[in-house]
C-alpha cells in the first residue's frame, strides 16, 4: 500500500516549482532498476527498484504526462542507478530523472510522485 504521507510525496514547495527531495533519494545510487510500468488509462507510472537484496522501493507518478525510457547504453550495459534528480516545471507538475550507470536518462513528467 502506498504511503501518502508528506515525507514521501514530491510536491512543489515554492513559486519556482522546486520539489521536496525524499530524504534517502541519494541512497538509490547502485540500486537495481527492476521495472517500469505505465498505466495509460489512469495516467500513472510505477518504477520499481531493488535497493538491497531484500528491499524494493517503488516510485509512483500520478498524472503522468510523459515517460521517456531510452535504452542506448552509451557507457555500456547496466541495470544500476547512478543518480536521481528532481526538478520543478509548471505549477503542479514536476519531473524526475533517473540517470542509469549505462548513461541513459529516464525522465518522468507528472503531477505528483509518491515513494513507497
Amino acid at each position: 500500500m502506498d504511503d501518502p504521507s508528506p515525507r514521501n510525496r514530491l510536491t512543489p514547495t515554492s513559486p519556482s516549482g522546486a520539489l521536496m527531495e525524499r530524504e534517502d533519494t541519494h541512497r538509490l545510487h547502485d540500486a537495481t532498476l527492476l521495472a517500469i510500468e505505465v498505466n495509460w488509462a489512469s495516467r500513472s507510472a510505477r518504477i520499481t527498484f531493488r535497493q538491497h537484496p531484500n528491499r524494493k522501493v517503488h516510485l509512483t507518478a500520478s498524472g503522468a504526462r510523459s515517460v521517456v525510457v531510452p535504452h542506448d547504453a552509451p557507457w555500456g550495459p547496466s541495470v544500476s542507478v547512478n543518480e536521481v534528480r528532481q526538478a520543478g516545471t509548471a505549477a503542479g507538475h514536476g519531473s524526475l530523472e533517473i540517470e542509469m550507470q549505462s548513461g541513459d536518462v529516464i525522465r518522468v513528467d507528472a503531477e505528483g510522485f509518491i515513494w513507497s
